[in-house]
């Protein structure tokens, strides 16, 4: 019998009739043009509604929306499940009841301030007395310490002063050396509509917290800008943001200078935050609150201002000295600036999107100007870049956008002839005249294993974030077999879907090439596997920038091809780098040719920038301890079970197969696959990607390499990071004892180390992609 909406209803009606949650509910309506049937219900003033829609003729589903401003609990806490029509009531009340203990635990909460704590003893007295009198009530805000390893009495000042408010301390788990890792773990633990950070040596008026939350509720801000003073000298506030004392309940980026104060002081709603990956970038040592509030503006629907009285209070004593011998390096300068343009040019809104990009122009042009005259010769290549990287986008540029005094600095700059350099430039470059210059990526996205689609959303969203429009070819040697979770991926994270032209033979990839002006191959086994003369290129000519990035050659020695053809097509790139040391031996040996050995594109990126993975397949969490193992060796797959009955009883402990859904023998997701790393409280693995996320998690873990499937990989790279393959690395399941997986990593060390490659592989990556095309013949 078919269900229907009426049917619902009347079950729902009857059922909350005698119902300990009927106080809770409000009204069933249906939604939208499929008629949708909402089931609401509200406590403590959060709402919530629960979609129900018919599955088949015998079972529901049922979806768990929470309404606005509480949208950030639907990262917390998630639930679509489909239920048979008998126990419908069953899950209604289940799901109710999980919400009203949710609410109970966190709906008071409407602000989270953020506080990461290096040794600040001596400010904390301070600061902590500012939240202590504030007039906002002590129920509705709670403080996250975030200790980044305090050597001094920090952490015992905060406990004796915190008491009466919420608060806690969460430990960051290697000390990152300034704000951005700290930060990131409070957004992750934010409980509030809305988030504030605070530094440690500073500290806020007592109507900060009320005052700015109302402001934001009153106008349904995203962002809420508040007046900030500094008490101490070192840094000066005199910025045009400020003039006036109006309040303004919706700012104009423009009209307002929203981008003349790049501090993060300010209240942002967490949603926001979470829903759109806006997190500090670990990798950035000077400017990370740049990019993080640029970012956020260009995800923000309404910012409003409150400047009607000072409500942050910088103070500098301890740093200013400091922070004024820092000196920026010619990288992280110009991957500020690039990550900045990367997210304003994805911005959907045309007049938006104009107005952040000259607003952010002129910051440039204004800070560095004079540096073009007078330019430091470290420097001077890296501000060109930068330069060239706003002339690409010169399209946007708006003189009317760009304050008065800015318009002196594009003189010194020449502005107009790097513009007009950069249309002949691209007027010179051969491409289709019916497609616009992308860079195309080229590895093994078709595979079905986590490795395979991880390398290509890794290396495309590296490359956008350098600026670049990038996309994968979606080229496939083999017929791809068709797996759901596989092709979501595809999808919604590479943008390939079945509507994109598959291209299946080298012929395809001669009529395609003309789409891109430059292609980069990598990373992964490409020339090991299938045909390594495609994966070397041979397909592209015309004026082109061919690059290989982290391309691997799967072992020691290379003989899928002759050394005059290898060489023949090698030659024709213009920028070569491979995964492992043995490859670059294989290019200076073998080849006569000079190569880089850079990471892995996966581990390009931070934690942070896989969460939207995650949280799109939302994996069921585990309860409890748990080790992950990953097994993919045939070879090794026979001893699995007498293994996990011997390392499950000595050390009392669970295991879960990496490659399975919990509960199921179904295959895990891509999201899956990333929670069960995360969670885990060790890993055991002969999978090379699985290593990599081990150590992006920061998980203890030991790799079974048995010489298969091209395992110089993993000895390479943890070589490289200075971890012991000794005490990490063995070739057979038996060798494996508590000890050793027990066993701690010095990750401190190994972030200083994975920091540094990470620098370098980037700058080969950018500095291949700012090389010029030149003409190549077909092979």
């Amino acid at each position: 019998m078919q269900i229907t909406n009426e049917m619902l209803t009347d079950m729902i009606n009857k059922h909350l009739k005698d119902s300990p949650y009927k106080k809770y509910f409000k009204l069933i309506w249906e939604y939208g043009k499929q008629k949708l049937l909402v089931c609401e219900f509200s406590h403590n003033n959060v709402r919530f509604g629960i979609d129900i829609s018919p599955k088949d003729t015998d079972s529901v589903l049922m979806k768990l929306c929470w309404r606005k401003p509480y949208e950030l609990y639907g990262h917390k806490l998630k639930v679509a499940k489909s239920t048979p029509i008998k126990l419908f009531n069953n899950l209604l009340d289940e799901i109710v009841e999980k919400c009203i203990n949710f609410i109970n635990n966190n709906g008071k909460i409407k602000v989270s301030v953020i506080v990461p704590i290096f040794n600040r003893e001596k400010t904390l007295n301070r600061l902590i007395s500012s939240f202590q009198s504030q007039t906002m009530s002590k129920e509705e805000f709670e403080v996250i310490f975030v200790d980044d390893k305090s050597s001094d009495r920090s952490i015992e000042v905060i406990e004796q002063l915190s008491q009466g408010f919420n608060y806690s301390i969460l430990k960051s788990p290697v000390q990152s050396g300034n704000a951005s890792q700290p930060r990131n773990i409070g957004i992750k633990a934010a409980r509030g509509i809305y988030t504030l950070f605070v530094d440690s040596d500073d500290y806020i008026d007592q109507d900060c917290l009320l005052n700015a939350y109302d402001y934001a509720i009153k106008n349904k801000a995203d962002i809420v800008y508040l007046k900030c003073e500094s008490v101490n000298e070192g840094r000066s506030l005199k910025s045009r943001l400020w003039n006036g004392i109006n309040n303004i309940e919706d700012a104009d980026i423009f009209s307002n200078y929203l981008l003349m104060s790049f501090y993060s002081f300010k209240l942002f709603k967490t949603n926001i935050l979470v829903q759109n990956s806006i997190y500090f970038d670990k990798s950035l040592f000077v400017g990370e609150d740049q990019v993080f509030l640029v970012n956020a503006l260009c995800n923000s629907n309404k910012v409003s201002i409150l400047k009607d009285k000072t409500y942050y209070f910088l103070t500098t004593e301890q740093d200013v000295e400091h922070l004024s011998k820092i000196k920026e390096s010619s990288i992280n300068l110009f991957k500020k600036w690039t990550l900045c343009l990367n997210s304003i040019v994805s911005v959907r809104n045309h007049d938006k999107k104009k107005k952040l990009y000259n607003c952010l122009f002129f910051r440039f042009l204004k800070k560095y100007s004079d540096n073009f005259n007078n330019p430091p010769a470290d420097r001077i290549e890296t501000l060109r870049s930068v330069l060239q990287m706003f002339a690409k986008y010169h399209e946007l540029y708006d003189d009317s956008l760009i304050y008065s005094d800015g318009k002196i600095c594009l003189d010194k700059l020449n502005w107009n002839t790097v513009i007009q350099q950069e249309k002949e430039l691209l007027q010179n470059t051969v491409i289709s005249p019916s497609e616009e210059s992308i860079v195309g990526i080229m590895n093994f996205h078709f595979a079905n294993n986590f490795g395979a689609v991880l390398v290509p959303y890794s290396l495309l969203k590296v490359v956008r974030k350098l600026g670049y429009k990038a996309e994968i070819i979606n080229y496939s040697p083999k017929e791809i077999p068709l797996r759901k979770d596989y092709a979501e991926f595809r999808k919604v994270f590479l943008n390939i879907s079945t509507d994109n032209k598959l291209l299946t033979s080298h012929d395809d990839l001669v009529n395609f090439q003309s789409r891109y002006n430059k292609i980069i191959v990598g990373s992964d086994q490409v020339w090991r596997l299938f045909n390594t003369s495609t994966y070397m290129l041979d397909f592209a000519y015309g004026n082109k920038t061919l690059i290989s990035y982290a391309a691997s050659f799967g072992g020691n020695s290379f003989s899928k091809l002759t050394n005059e053809k290898a060489t023949s097509l090698l030659n024709r790139f213009d920028a070569i780098s491979v995964r492992e040391s043995s490859g670059v031996n294989i290019c200076n040996e073998q080849f006569g040719l000079s190569a880089m050995h850079v990471l892995d594109p996966t581990l390009l990126l931070t934690d942070n920038d896989y969460e939207e993975i995650i949280n799109h397949f939302n994996p069921h969490n585990i309860d409890g301890q748990y080790a992950a193992y990953s097994v993919i060796n045939k070879d090794n797959k026979e001893f699995v079970p007498a293994f996990l009955d011997r390392i499950g009883n000595s050390m009392n402990i669970k295991f879960k197969n990496l490659l399975s859904k919990y509960g199921s023998k179904e295959v895990n997701s891509v999201g899956g696959w990333l929670n069960d790393i995360k969670n885990s409280k060790f890993v055991i693995t002969d999978s090379f990607h699985a290593t990599v996320f081990s150590i992006i998690y920061r998980k203890k873990f030991v790799c079974l390499v048995t010489g298969a499937n091209g395992s110089e990989r993993i000895p390479s790279l943890l070589n490289s990071l200075g971890i012991d393959c000794y005490s990490r690395v063995v070739d057979s399941l038996d060798k494996i004892t508590p000890k050793m997986i027990e066993t701690d990593i010095d990750y401190s060390s190994v972030s200083e180390r994975l920091s540094k490659m990470k620098n370098k592989s980037i700058m080969f990556l950018m500095n291949a992609l700012n090389k010029k095309e030149n003409f190549k013949d077909i092979v």
